[in-house]
């Protein structure tokens, strides 16, 4: 899943939880933290037949405004 500004008002703990709950990856190239490491994975492959597929995330907004984890 995506994560996009209306992932980024639930929170970090909550959108974790989540993910571990009903097993989704949270892709996001573009959110980092205060060491500017990802916070989240940066994309993922799957193979869909013969087809090689890349999914990704990109947050269009500026993340500091949802508050300290996502700086």
């Amino acid at each position: 899943m995506g994560v996009n500004s209306h992932e980024m008002r639930v929170g970090y703990k909550t959108l974790k939880r989540l993910s571990k709950r009903y097993k989704l990856p949270l892709l996001s190239a573009s959110i980092v933290d205060a060491a500017a490491k990802p916070v989240f994975r940066l994309h993922l492959v799957k193979q869909v037949g013969a087809l090689r597929m890349c999914f990704f995330g990109l947050l269009t907004e500026s993340p500091e405004q949802y508050g300290d984890m996502f700086v």
